[in-house]
């Protein structure tokens, strides 16, 4: 066996139970992961509107730490933009959500206007969040938002070359190439980050589907077809 070392970036902090952290290890990868985005909790007050929409688990989290004690959520039904987002959301509130979307915007949007219906929707944000649902019609002239966290690019961390990197939404994507990152090889975790490194000619291998679990599936595929014949 040879000892060449493949060098993995994440763009999000990993736990040493992640599937990616157990994988990385197991192929003996340098992997360094850290999110590449500061996080300030904004303070909001409760909207009036029937349903909440949450696009991250960075708007749950940053939702639910402000919530004051006792503050009865039941008169509201929840949504999500994808399955992670939607299972982190059910272990906080105690109960399945509403509406679970598939990480495409343009299908989510459909999906949940003809489920919400007559009701109202309010979308839990970040103040710099791209707005992918909630910007597309008819969502746009009726929807409200509440703004629960800043997220800010670092600015002050070098990167340097990866032979594979993983990114986690358009901001990393963006703050990555300004940090000086670089790498032989891309994965996204979904469609609307794929979308922005396709803008910045960074040619990613999408997820099957947006959670660790896809991440992993598609870099085990990138590492066979590029790594393992030097390694085995």
């Amino acid at each position: 066996m040879s000892n060449v070392i493949v060098s993995i970036f994440v763009s999000r902090e990993l736990d040493s139970n992640s599937v990616l952290s157990i994988f990385s290890k197991s192929i003996d990868a340098h992997l360094q992961h850290f999110s590449l985005i500061d996080f300030t909790q904004l303070p909001f007050n409760l909207p009036d509107e029937d349903w909440l929409f949450f696009y991250s688990k960075s708007g749950v989290r940053y939702f639910f730490n402000q919530l004051k004690p006792k503050v009865n959520l039941n008169r509201y039904k929840f949504a999500t933009f994808g399955p992670a987002t939607g299972k982190y959301l059910e272990s906080l509130v105690g109960r399945p959500i509403d509406f679970c979307g598939d990480a495409d915007a343009k299908t989510i949007s459909s999906s949940l206007i003809e489920r919400v219906g007559k009701d109202t929707i309010c979308f839990v944000v970040g103040k710099h969040s791209l707005r992918s649902v909630q910007s597309i019609p008819p969502l746009a002239d009726c929807s409200k938002e509440i703004i629960v966290y800043d997220n800010q690019p670092l600015t002050s961390r070098a990167l340097g070359h990866y032979d594979i990197a993983i990114i986690t939404s358009p901001m990393n994507t963006s703050t990555f190439l300004n940090l000086g990152g670089s790498a032989d090889h891309y994965i996204s975790i979904g469609s609307t980050t794929s979308v922005t490194m396709d803008q910045l000619n960074l040619d990613p291998s999408q997820a099957p589907y947006p959670s660790e679990a896809g991440l992993l599936a598609i870099l085990k595929s990138v590492y066979e077809d590029y790594y393992y014949g030097k390694t085995k």
